[in-house]
């Protein structure tokens, strides 16, 4: 399967303010593999200043890439609703590793399969739900083909594993994840600030 070139892009991908290299290189990983996504640089961007973006340009979901010790720390995930933005979840990053790391290359994947037989813990679940919810994945994906691109989720001694794969190659970052969670279903109308921290956000306009 190949893509077309006029893809719509409904997933903004940013950081928090003053992102490390290394986060940076993330994201333009995160970005290469999820066809969907794009990415928008922070710069002084508040919350509400990508809130505009994403209507303007009609983005669906946001995902804000936070900075710890110079490394990802945590991805918050928004999903628009309207002209409001309501938190969806997060996930707690323990470790990465880059494609060029792996020595493996940037696939490019869309509505790709979840294969999560290999991971059971509650975290696992709050994981599943999020990418489900930020990649619109529904149903038992029985009709999913490899060349449609897989989402690998597997348990490890103390953090789960999320990595990617398209026509049984290994593509794009491999993620080590502390903890998940799922905050808000879809027919939330609002979200108040999170009290875990990071950048909450209330109902705008």
């Amino acid at each position: 399967m190949y893509f077309s070139k006029d893809i719509v892009k409904d997933i903004l991908v940013t950081s928090s303010h003053r992102p490390s290299r290394r986060v940076r290189s993330f994201i333009n990983d995160l970005v290469g593999t999820i066809a969907r996504a794009r990415k928008i640089n922070r710069g002084k961007k508040s919350l509400e200043d990508l809130v505009e973006i994403m209507i303007l340009e009609g983005y669906r979901i946001l995902i804000v890439v936070n900075t710890w010790k110079a490394n990802p720390g945590r991805m918050d995930i928004y999903r628009r609703v309207d002209k409001n933005l309501v938190k969806i979840g997060y996930i707690v990053i323990r470790s990465i590793k880059l494609s060029r790391e792996q020595r493996v290359s940037i696939c490019s994947i869309m509505f790709p399969k979840i294969v999560s037989d290999k991971c059971l813990s509650t975290t696992c679940e709050a994981v599943k739900e999020i990418l489900k919810a930020i990649l619109e994945i529904e149903g038992n994906q029985e009709g999913v083909k490899v060349e449609d691109g897989i989402v690998h989720m597997e348990d490890g001694d103390d953090m789960i594993y999320i990595w990617f794969s398209r026509n049984g190659e290994k593509c794009g970052p491999r993620i080590g994840i502390r903890s998940a969670v799922r905050l808000y279903k879809e027919n939330s109308q609002s979200v108040n600030r999170d009290s875990r921290g990071g950048e909450g956000i209330e109902s705008y306009m």
